[in-house]
């Protein structure tokens, strides 16, 4: 299947975003250029489901102290407008950058993948990824799928023009399904997601390959993904936390939101009910945390 089959916007994933500065070690370089900022930040389903006034840079930045969203809504609406003031930008007919075999699975309806732009200065063909959490109903083939080297008309073109499927697992541990949409850390180096079954889900944070693997190296593919090892705090590449939110409750419809400065995750159930997760991505096993409030 098409990798942009049932969302029509796909294709706004490969518009060249201009990043910010998020605290986080840098990804994509080795342990003597560790730094602690880089520039980047995550572009996943909150970015399209979030309004906010259009506040001066500096307001914009105060409140992002807060909720680094506000940063990422400026900077996404400053790009879009110095995009459509560009002289080509009503000239050029759009066409179909490439496509990805997701095999069986899919983005479900009204659901969306996320990206990790890594540079402000340039394009990374390896460190820019688009993660996938697909739905399917076998266990055969990867449900976590991410792809780089996405600039296939960059210069020089990245993988000679081809998109690599850089890791792929298999990150379901209940026999459920991925129905909502993931969630990146604000450094691009985890995602978290929810797993659902007939009667109760289960929330996932599985830490990503450091750095991501650029060809010919690849952990997992579609067809033959990696298993991810288990682990009580999300800290190794590779493994993932799972704790489950409730029995006797579904969840077909909502995705984890998470507030990155107090590193909280919040999911709706079927039932009604809004549940609270603590930790997320810094650090700890993720709990579900019973509070009056």
């Amino acid at each position: 299947m098409p990798f942009y089959k049932n969302f029509k916007w796909i294709s706004l994933l490969l518009v060249l975003t201009t990043p910010l500065f998020v605290r986080g070690q840098a990804r994509g370089f080795g342990d003597n250029d560790a730094v602690e900022q880089h520039l980047g930040f995550p572009e996943d389903w909150s970015s399209h489901h979030l309004v906010m006034a259009g506040d001066s840079a500096e307001q914009a930045i105060a409140a992002g102290v807060r909720e680094p969203r506000h940063v990422y809504n400026m900077v996404m609406r400053r790009n879009a407008i110095q995009l459509a003031k560009h002289p080509l930008a009503n000239s050029r007919p759009v066409k179909l950058d490439w496509a990805v075999s997701l095999e069986n699975g899919f983005v479900p309806p009204h659901q969306y993948p996320a990206k990790y732009r890594f540079s402000l200065s340039t394009q990374n063909c390896n460190a820019d990824f688009v993660l996938f959490a697909l739905s399917v109903t076998t266990g055969t083939q990867a449900n976590i799928v991410g792809i780089n080297n996405l600039y296939t008309e960059a210069t020089p073109k990245c993988n000679s023009g081809t998109p690599w499927v850089a890791f792929a697992y298999n990150a379901l541990t209940n026999n459920g399904n991925i129905l909502t949409s993931p969630t990146l850390s604000a450094d691009g180096t985890k995602v978290a997601f929810i797993e659902s079954t007939n009667n109760q889900f289960f929330f996932h944070v599985l830490v990503l390959p450091n750095p991501i693997p650029s060809p010919p190296t690849q952990v997992g593919t579609v067809r033959s993904p990696q298993t991810p090892t288990s682990c009580t705090s999300p800290t190794i590449p590779g493994c993932m936390t799972s704790v489950r939110v409730v029995n006797n409750s579904t969840n077909s419809n909502s995705s984890i939101w998470i507030d990155y400065a107090s590193d909280t995750g919040y999911v709706g159930a079927d039932n009604g009910k809004l549940y609270k997760i603590k930790p997320v991505f810094k650090g700890g096993a993720p709990t579900v945390v019973s509070d009056a409030n």
